[in-house]
């Protein structure tokens, strides 16, 4: 088991899939059912693979998953202006219009759809809200363990819709409870 071999295998696996998926979605909308299906068989297929032949693979850390969010997101643009082609130029719907006429839907269909990938990109947290309440926990426990920092010199602050805890309660809170209601903050 080679665990960069693998992991380079089924990234271009999910690329491969996903660029026939997207770039031809217009000529065969099914396209999506028949990738989901695929993939949840592919899924029980890995999981098998993980409990049955590898048992215990050693854990590798990543911040991301790198260049391949750079091929991914090139894919996605290629594929807004290819099946915009497809519906504009190709499909019979547009048939009884003009070159020019469909030339400027082209065009305009192509930009808005760049535009509504752009403001989802932006609407879209990079970091889930339970992901930076853990960091926060994280923080908070290295400053009272390890760097020893007195529970005088750090605020706690409630989460929104969760109970208030006593002064007393909240540092065994945050080392029992891993979905901790608090977070602190250094003054």
């Amino acid at each position: 088991y080679d665990p960069l071999y693998s992991l380079l295998q089924d990234y271009s696996e999910i690329a491969i899939q996903f660029g026939y998926m997207a770039l031809f979605a217009s000529a065969l909308p099914i396209a999506a059912c028949i990738a989901l299906i695929s993939n949840i068989i592919l899924i029980k297929g890995h999981i098998w693979k993980l409990v049955n032949l590898y048992q215990r693979p050693f854990p590798v850390g990543a911040e991301d998953i790198g260049y391949w969010h750079d091929i991914l997101s090139t894919l996605a643009a290629i594929a807004v202006v290819t099946n915009a082609g497809l519906i504009a130029f190709t499909m019979t719907t547009l048939n009884d219009y003009s070159v020019e006429f469909r030339f400027w839907t082209f065009i305009l269909f192509h930009w808005s759809c760049f535009g509504i990938q752009k403001v989802v990109v932006l609407l879209l947290p990079s970091t889930p809200e339970a992901i930076k309440i853990q960091k926060r926990r994280t923080d908070f426990l290295v400053k009272k363990l390890i760097d020893r920092v007195p529970l005088d010199d750090v605020c706690i602050t409630e989460l929104p819709d969760r109970p208030k805890l006593e002064a007393k309660d909240y540092y065994t809170n945050m080392l029992i409870d891993e979905s901790s209601t608090i977070w602190v903050e250094k003054h």
